[in-house]
């Protein structure tokens, strides 16, 4: 039982018997909401004590990570005294001191920790602050600190406060560059001189002292900008005249003068950005000597050389125990030291003469060198990385000195010197190996690569010399390849030592067979072999390569390139090519009686099962195809080479498919069947192919092909879609051919478009009755493959739409007059669409494939029929009837989709059609199409009570959706009328009427709010449009209206629902009324008045919203605000110097950066206040 205050007349109630003062009974809401006040009370001075003890606990974490520091502080500088000694009590070496969090590594003398347990001294901190005494090092781990919690992805407060010190950082020295560089001359020499020191002074001391208090950070990023600051001085010393030395010796006496200050700084100071500065100063020096020496490309290479060996000196223990990061950064810097050393040494050693050749060889051997050094100083995978970079300077300077001692023997000596290096580096020890072959393993792969390039040329070269085909002269192979003699036998060695190279490097014994094919490729031509030597070499090589294949099918991919190597070589001359194809099935046959009849080709080893394997099978399979796809070219090329003309040359190769067909009938029970198959379409498609050369008319070809085609498919036993899809090719071939006559049939009617009742255009393009028997084939052969995929019913599916194209075209082609053609075609593509709507209950192939038809024939003959206005008419009434019918008929969703498709496109063009022929213009026109489309939304809108109320019984057609359809429609009719009315006023009336009709929707329950919405939006553009034709400027009176409204909405809704959040309630209403303003009000020529009414209207909704505890109001007006303030301020701002604003930047990010906690704190309570709102 509780007690609360009664929330009709204040008494106080009782929970169980009510209020005694008005009789109200027991509300047990009143009573949970006094029960939740009371324990809010009480939670929030746990809240309040607990945030008091975390404040307590932190100033003493504080306190103890600080006693822990100097403890730490004076442990080193005590032992750095003793370090020639040993420490009392500890073995040599010294004693790893943990810090807070740390882990003990093993071996170690573990220190009292608190209570005087032995164990680790630790601090509750967010990790670990590791410190190293005498060399030794712990091992950090996570501490027990309220940092531990953070996850991956967490962005630590450490972080944060460290970016904003270090964009602070930046931007000081940014404004401190841009200061002496653009502001120096508006002071004068003592005013330079005293600001420069002071300011350098300044950013120099401020951080010894912070790094005592603690603020490493900030201490950090300004120790950075006071060293920035050095060189500056130094070069406004150099532009004011205070030294006459040569600019490169100045400046690498200023960066050696920087890099002392920043390594004593970094001594006394112990920080870490002073160490990273030293390096950075230090890379200069000596190219900036070089500089001033004008030493050449490889006087620098030496200088980056020793740039190099500085850093590499200083990152040294990197390499043996990765730890530190100015090590880390000296090796970076080191990197690129080498890489800009590298760089300079190879201009002279590329283009230079013999001198410059040798210097820049000393200069690369030197970074070679220094790679080594750091390469033996290195360990695992540093090591390896560190051998490969010094082999390569060791690789370029060899290929070079190739390159110019032997101008005659490149090829080979380049071939050599790589392969020599990759024998030599795959000799060296372990260590350090991999790095040394990936090196040389880059220099041998390009030289391996010039060999193979060069091997290929060589074979073009021998193809080219008998080019054209079947035009080339007996002198022309001798003529190209006689160009060749500058690779002579080098091409060869260099082969037979690349692939030595590799045999012994890898131990791979299929090299030989590579070696030897590239060898039979290029050696023929090369050598100055006669013509027929390279056919000959290439097919004994392919069939060498093709035996192997019966082992390992991949040996196909070099043995098909060498094939057709032969016979382009042998497309000189018909005999030539007859020859050659010859050849081609000769090799072919003996593979696959091989690979069918021979099982110890096929065989893994001689003791393997006699039954062949399956890649025997593949590759023999592959074999015949090839073998009986090639017979038709070559009966067609021997008739040609015979004298024979092109009509029986075509006629040999479809008698020579005739053939292969009935040879695909003898294999139906053999291993080769499928590939007998493929192989009529693909020689009767390459028959045809070649009769695209002559004369011929190859569609007629192409139709034969796909005959044969499909009879070959329809040879298996059992239906493979695989297999009927091979005459694919043929059978398109064929249909394409007829591409014309259809594009005459149904694409030209649309040209009438362009001639509206201008009367029916004139018959263009040559369509006869050839095109019809065209047509015809490729309906019966198409028919034929449905049905050996799918069965009978491909009959149907298929022979009825292409029979219908027939039709299509068979007026045309006849040469029938207009509108005989048009009324067939737009009779007939109804006629499928009404078929498939009232016939087809589900969407199937037929059906799409019949509507295809209906769209193509019923879109030519409406086309056509533009030609009179009557016809027009009739065309329109006609597809209107259509889609009626498909509507009311139609047993499918699909079906009647789409004739409220058809249908509502007739419905809204009947209108203004009917208002063009009758001779009534603008704006009459355009009123009866938004009738039209008013009065289609009235049908859409019973279709939809009608299929809701039938919904539910067995009657039902579909569902409702469907009648969204002629909406859709109506929607769109209106958009058109109204963009279509010639004056504003005008557009208002539509609009103000569209509105009308929208809001009388709006009286349907289930729609009821976006009909409202659409209204009001209709309302709004007629409102808008009769101000602009009223001419009103002022852009508040176009939105404060509808923003208004939008508030008065959200008002209301709110009431409605005290949940509504502010963003959906008011949200919009704040936008519509406050950005547009702010638009206008940001260009500078804007309106003064404008900004500040701006402001004021802005202050109120914060006001109103931070009473009201609303979010939207409060972000919408501040944002306002705040972005009026910018504005200003960029108004002021322009009058300033360009370097203040960095300045001042880089001066508020290193503020926040020091007192980043205390914004924290700020920041979370705003969210907090932020969170309560609505």
């Amino acid at each position: 039982m509780s007690t609360y205050p009664c929330p009709g007349c204040g008494a106080e109630a009782d929970s169980s018997t009510g209020c005694p003062g008005c009789g109200r009974p027991a509300d047990p809401l009143a009573a949970e909401l006094t029960d939740l006040a009371g324990r809010i009370q009480s939670l929030t001075a746990t809240v309040a004590e607990l945030r008091g003890r975390l404040g307590s606990a932190m100033a003493d974490r504080s306190a103890a990570v600080d006693r822990h520091t100097r403890l730490l502080h004076q442990l080193r500088v005590r032992q750095v005294a003793e370090r020639g000694g040993t420490f009392p009590g500890n073995p040599p070496g010294g004693v790893p001191f943990p810090g807070p969090g740390a882990q003990p590594r093993p071996g170690g003398v573990p220190l009292p920790g608190p209570g005087g347990s032995p164990g680790l001294v630790t601090a509750p901190g967010p990790g670990a602050v590791a410190g190293t005494v005498g060399g030794a090092g712990v091992t950090p781990g996570p501490g027990p600190g309220l940092g531990a919690a953070a996850g991956p992805g967490t962005v630590k407060a450490a972080s944060a406060q460290n970016v904003l010190l270090i964009l602070g950082g930046v931007l000081l020295g940014i404004a401190a560059i841009v200061f002496v560089v653009v502001a120096w001359s508006t002071f004068g020499l003592t005013g330079r001189a005293l600001l420069l020191a002071g300011v350098t002074g300044l950013f120099l001391v401020a951080p010894v002292l912070l790094a005592r208090r603690q603020l490493t950070a900030t201490a950090e990023t300004l120790a950075s900008v006071g060293l920035l600051l050095i060189p500056l001085d130094g070069y406004a010393a150099r532009i004011a005249g205070f030294t006459p030395w040569p600019p490169a010796g100045y400046a690498a006496g200023v960066f050696a003068l920087t890099t002392c200050a920043a390594v004593a700084y970094a001594a006394v100071t112990r920080l870490r950005a002073p160490a990273v500065a030293a390096l950075l100063a230090l890379g200069p020096i000596a190219p900036c000597l070089a500089g001033q020496w004008h030493a050449p490309f490889a006087g620098w290479s030496v200088a980056f050389a020793l740039t190099a060996a500085g850093y590499l000196g200083v990152a040294w223990p990197v390499f043996r125990e990765p730890r530190g990061l100015v090590r880390w950064s000296a090796a970076a810097l080191g990197g690129l030291a080498l890489a800009a050393a590298g760089l300079c040494a190879l201009p002279p050693l590329l283009y230079g003469g013999t001198t410059d050749t040798l210097r820049a060889a000393a200069a690369g051997l030197a970074v070679a060198g220094v790679l080594a050094a750091a390469a033996l100083a290195g360990r695992g995978i540093v090591r390896d990385v560190f051998a490969g970079l010094a082999s390569a300077p060791v690789v370029v300077v060899a290929a070079r000195l190739i390159w110019v001692e032997l101008p005659d023997h490149r090829l080979i000596g380049l071939v050599t010197g790589a392969a020599l290096l990759l024998l030599g580096a795959s000799r060296l020890p372990r260590p350090g190996r991999t790095g040394a072959l990936v090196a040389t393993g880059v220099a041998a792969g390009a030289a391996g690569a010039a060999t193979l390039a060069s091997a290929l040329y060589a074979g073009g070269v021998a193809i080219a010399g008998m080019w054209p085909a079947w035009r080339a002269t007996p002198g022309s192979y001798q003529k190209m390849v006689s160009g060749l003699g500058g690779l002579d036998w080098q091409l060869p060695a260099a082969l037979a030592v690349t692939t030595a190279a590799v045999l012994v490097v890898s131990r791979w014994r299929g090299t030989l067979l590579v070696g030897g094919a590239l060898l039979a490729l290029c050696a023929p031509a090369v050598l100055g072999a006669p013509y027929w030597t390279v056919p000959v070499a290439a097919g004994l090589a392919a069939l060498g390569l093709g035996l192997r294949a019966l082992r390992e099918p991949l040996w196909l991919l070099g043995g098909v390139p060498l094939g057709l190597h032969a016979v382009a070589v042998c497309l000189g001359t018909p005999t030539a090519t007859s020859v050659g194809l010859a050849g081609v099935v000769a090799v072919t046959v003996a593979v696959a009686v091989l690979g069918q009849h021979v099982p110890a080709f096929a065989a893994p080893d001689l003791g393997a099962p006699a039954t062949p394997p399956d890649p025997a099978r593949l590759v023999g399979s592959l074999a015949c195809g090839v073998a009986l796809s090639t017979l038709p070219g070559l009966a067609a090329v021997t008739v040609h080479a015979a004298g024979g003309t092109d009509r029986w040359a075509g006629l040999a190769g479809m008698a020579a498919t005739t053939l292969v067909l009935a040879l695909a009938a003898a294999l139906r029970k053999g291993p080769y069947l499928h590939a007998a198959v493929t192989a009529v379409a693909v020689g009767g498609t390459a028959v045809a192919f070649a009769t695209l050369f002559t004369n011929e008319p190859s569609s007629v070809y192409a139709a034969s092909a796909a005959v044969l085609s499909v009879a070959a498919s329809l040879l298996p036993p059992v239906r493979n879609p695989w297999l009927l899809a091979r005459p694919a090719v043929p059978l398109l071939w064929a249909a394409v051919s007829t591409l014309p006559a259809l594009a005459v049939t149904l694409v030209r009617p649309y040209a009438q478009l362009s001639d509206v009742w201008g009367g029916p255009l004139p018959l263009v393009g040559g369509v006869g009755g050839r095109d019809l028997l065209l047509l015809g084939a490729v309906a019966v052969a198409s028919s034929l493959a449905g049905y050996g995929l799918v069965g009978r019913r491909a009959l149907t599916s298929l022979g009825l739409p292409l029979g219908s194209l027939v039709l299509l075209v068979a007026p045309v082609a006849l040469r029938l007059p207009w509108p005989v053609p048009a009324i067939v075609a737009l009779g007939l593509g109804l006629g499928c669409g009404i078929f498939a709507a009232v016939r087809l209950e589900r969407f199937a192939p037929m059906a799409a494939v019949l509507l295809a038809v209906a769209g193509l024939g019923s879109g030519a003959g409406l086309a056509s029929l533009f030609a009179t206005r009557a016809g027009t008419l009739s065309g329109l009434g006609a597809v209107l009837v259509a889609g009626a019918v498909a509507v009311a008929a139609g047993r499918s969703v699909a079906a009647r989709l789409g004739g409220w498709l058809v249908g509502s496109v007739a419905f809204l063009a009947l209108p203004p059609v009917g208002c063009v022929v009758a001779g009534v213009g603008a704006p009459w026109r355009e009123y009866a199409l938004l009738g039209a489309a008013v009065l289609l939304f009235g049908i859409a809108a019973g279709a939809a009570r009608m299929a809701a109320a039938t919904a539910a019984g067995p009657s039902a057609r579909g569902p409702v959706e469907v009648a969204v359809v002629p909406e859709v429609f109506a929607w769109l009719g209106a958009f058109l009328a109204v963009v279509s009315l010639p004056t504003l006023r005008s557009a208002a009336i539509g609009c103000a009427v569209w509105g009308a009709a929208v809001g009388m929707a709006a009286l349907r329950r289930d729609r009821g709010r976006w009909y409202a919405l659409a209204a009001v939006i209709s309302e709004t553009l007629a409102w808008w449009l009769l101000l602009g034709a009223a001419r009103v400027g002022t852009p508040e009176a176009y939105t404060l209206p509808p923003a208004v409204a939008a508030l008065g909405l959200g008002a209301w809704t709110a009431r409605q629902r005290p949940d509504l959040r502010s963003w959906v309630g008011y949200g919009p209403g704040l936008l519509a009324a406050l950005l547009p303003s702010l638009a206008w009000s940001l260009p500078p020529d804007a309106s003064a008045v404008r900004r500040v009414a701006l402001g004021a209207a802005a202050v109120v909704v914060v006001v109103v919203g931070a009473r009201a505890r609303l979010r939207a109001p409060l972000v919408i007006g501040g944002g306002t605000l705040l972005v009026l303030a910018v504005h200003e301020l960029a108004l002021i701002w322009g009058w300033a110097p360009k370097w203040i604003p960095l300045a001042l930047g880089g001066a508020l990010l290193i503020g926040f950066g020091a007192t980043y906690e205390k914004r924290r704190r700020d920041l979370r309570r705003l969210r907090e206040t932020y969170a309560s709102y609505r």
